[in-house]
């Protein structure tokens, strides 16, 4: 440990840095100096735990015992040198202060359950809560990963980058279109002048695909009005379990996701109209509910990430949730008006919770063991 606080001193004072870091030397400097401090304390200790106990034998305190207490207050001192400097320990609104453009997101997301795009990082997404089509997690699901990547090209993997990654493609309209990407936060018009750019400079288009819905200053938000809504009805459905054909069918030109869903199960296909409506009533983190209306019976589509845990109740009744659309879900409903309710309850909760009990129960046995 000591050697390697060493090398990052040399290497500080022989200006060895990557070009970029020499600049700013002096702080490097500034900076390295508690951090240092801090590490030759922490190896005295632990060297002084090494010494044989004759040498501090004049010490009233046991020597474990007063090493143990000079190692707690080093690494508590240590600790409360970032407490300016992490989230645990700063107010929220340094990190994540208000914004204009993120407030109208909020109420805009919030109203009809709809998503954004592209504005603000990934994580940040929780702190707000806003719904973005990218999710609100680092992690994101394989099945949705490799949906979006279908923007730019036909078997194209997914980077091992936590964001969901929506490149530039003949097909990144019509997939963000299957993502409920209703709003699209603007600057200074960049969004709107790059996709006239890339959409062979026709303002007329984007004036169609694309209405104002929000504007302040030098900050905008466009509607996609081909977006699909979060939850919607559909009766033309394809099952399909092979995972080129259903990527290769979502994203081609013939392909009307108001009418038409996959569902990545082998079996016969059905092809029929109907008329039919969903509206969200009830949205959070682990319950969604959804009252869907028709006139015959159809699969309704949610454009959440199809994901261990959730399960399905229509009215009431416990259903099957299908992988609809190779990264959603999905679930038949009956003709007329039925009340959906997605409920998050995974099982590893209850495993968790039963190991936790079991040893509390084994901890206890013990006690009275020891105790008689």
């Amino acid at each position: 440990m000591l050697m390697c606080v060493g090398l990052v001193w040399v290497m500080i004072m022989a200006q060895l840095l990557p070009p970029n870091y020499l600049p700013h030397l002096a702080i490097i400097k500034r900076n390295s100096i508690l951090p240092t401090f801090f590490v030759i304390a922490f190896a005295a200790c632990v060297s002084a735990g090494l010494l044989p106990y004759r040498y501090l034998a004049k010490i009233a305190m046991h020597k474990n015992t007063l090493i143990g207490i000079l190692l707690i207050c080093i690494t508590t001192l240590e600790l409360l040198r970032f407490s300016n400097k992490y989230t645990p320990f700063s107010p929220q609104e340094f990190f994540y202060p208000e914004h204009a453009v993120i407030t109208q997101l909020q109420q805009l997301t919030q109203k009809n359950g709809s998503r954004y795009y592209d504005y603000v990082p990934i994580n940040t997404n929780v702190a707000f809560h806003v719904a973005a089509v990218g999710g609100s997690d680092p992690l994101y699901n394989q099945h949705l990963g490799e949906l979006a990547i279908q923007s730019k090209q036909q078997g194209a993997v997914p980077t091992d980058r936590g964001a969901m990654q929506f490149p530039d493609g003949p097909h990144k309209q019509q997939v963000l279109n299957l993502f409920a990407a209703q709003y699209y936060p603007d600057y200074e018009n960049n969004f709107r002048n790059s996709w006239v750019e890339k959409h062979g400079g026709k303002h007329e288009l984007f004036d169609a695909t694309f209405s104002l819905e929000w504007e302040e200053n030098l900050y905008q938000i466009y509607k996609n009005r081909y977006a699909m809504p979060r939850a919607y009805m559909v009766y033309n459905i394809i099952r399909e379990d092979n995972k080129d054909n259903v990527l290769r069918g979502l994203t081609s030109s013939t392909f009307v996701a108001s009418q038409s869903a996959y569902i990545s199960y082998a079996g016969t296909s059905q092809q029929k109209t109907g008329t039919g409506a969903a509206t969200i009533i009830k949205n959070s983190a682990q319950e969604i509910i959804i009252t869907a209306t028709s006139d015959q019976p159809g699969l309704l589509v949610l454009t959440d990430t199809y994901y261990p845990g959730w399960k399905a109740y229509v009215n009431k009744n416990e259903t099957e949730i299908l992988r609809t659309n190779w990264g959603f879900r999905g679930v038949y409903v009956p003709q007329g008006t039925s009340e959906v309710t997605f409920i998050y309850t995974p099982i590893t909760v209850a495993y968790g919770a039963a190991v936790s009990v079991a040893s509390l129960l084994l901890l206890f046995a013990y006690y009275l063991r020891r105790k008689k």
